[in-house]
């Protein structure tokens, strides 16, 4: 998931309610959660607040990985008190350096929610960090443009509105390469065709021999397992393959042949492939069954978000 364009939107005397102390400057971070992995954006000085938009902008593009059909994304937002050391001053100056962010990031509570009414109207001054409020993100809601912040600091009874854009992207990262070999249906016949194979993401490439791709030799074809039609890749049986260590590739168009004529719909075209040993065999089923299970995830989720909109 890709997110983009995030904007908070405050008014002028939101701003000015928050500024209350003349020898501290105030910073607002939002930090962003999805399982393991955390993202916080980059420090937004409140000093260079645009009075004319209301509008706070984070320079930040980031992506989260691995993300699931059922995620859910916590969002929290703090206001960061900074003394005006000279210290400070000079990190001030140096806004979107990785030590003032790892200050910034040190300081924060373990999670914004448990902030209590007492704590949430206290004053500044009593604190470094503050919460600004929180909220989710999840497959019912990531198309929304505008995200409600609540249960954090309270001003002037204002709530905090967070613009962002959220992008669902499929992005998948394996790879192997090694020789199978293909049994195939040829326009002149049947034929075990033996190719040098590299797995880049989804797609599988081939070639004659692995120089030809060291080389950079353009690939003599290419399949992406979009179009394949197993659930998962398993070794097969000596009943529906005789030879040792293959599996049954189905597919909704062909791989190989000669024949330039456009796939007909509906066809399915059945491949053994071979590998060179048991281990060779068991590396490309892991590998191949991640792609197909990762495409699966994927195509729950557009199904589910095309079903929303």
């Amino acid at each position: 998931m890709a997110v983009r364009g995030i904007e908070l939107a405050l008014t002028e005397a939101f701003i000015d309610n928050l500024r209350v102390e003349k020898g501290a400057e105030y910073f607002i971070v939002i930090v962003f959660m999805l399982n393991e992995q955390v993202i916080a954006t980059e420090n937004l000085c409140l000093a260079e607040f645009d009075r004319e938009s209301g509008i706070i902008s984070v320079p930040n593009m980031f992506q989260f990985h691995h993300v699931e059909p059922a995620f859910k994304i916590e969002i929290e937002a703090y206001v960061i008190r900074v003394p005006k050391t000279q210290e400070a001053a000079d990190d001030q100056k140096k806004s979107h350096t990785p030590g003032f962010l790892k200050k910034i990031i040190a300081s924060l509570p373990k999670s914004a929610s448990k902030h209590d009414s007492t704590s949430q109207s206290a004053s500044l001054e009593q604190s470094t960090t503050m919460s600004l409020g929180s909220t989710s993100v999840s497959l019912d809601n990531y198309l929304d443009r505008h995200f409600i912040l609540s249960g954090g600091l309270v001003v002037m009874n204002q709530d905090v509105n967070l613009q962002m854009d959220l992008n669902l992207e499929l992005d998948i990262t394996c790879s192997a390469s090694g020789f199978l070999t293909f049994h195939c249906f040829m326009d002149a016949g049947t034929d075990w065709i033996r190719r040098w194979c590299q797995l880049q993401g989804s797609v599988l490439y081939f070639w004659r021999y692995p120089d030809d791709m060291e080389k950079k030799v353009a690939p003599l074809g290419s399949f992406d397992l979009k179009h394949c039609l197993n659930s998962a890749f398993h070794k097969a049986t000596s009943q529906q393959c005789a030879r040792a260590f293959s599996f049954v590739l189905t597919a909704d168009r062909a791989i190989f042949g000669r024949s330039k004529e456009p796939t007909p719909a509906d066809s399915t075209y059945e491949y053994f492939v071979a590998a060179d040993g048991k281990d060779t065999l068991l590396e490309w089923l892991q590998k191949l069954n991640t792609v197909l299970k990762t495409l699966h995830a994927w195509n729950q989720v557009v199904k589910a978000v095309s079903s929303e909109v």
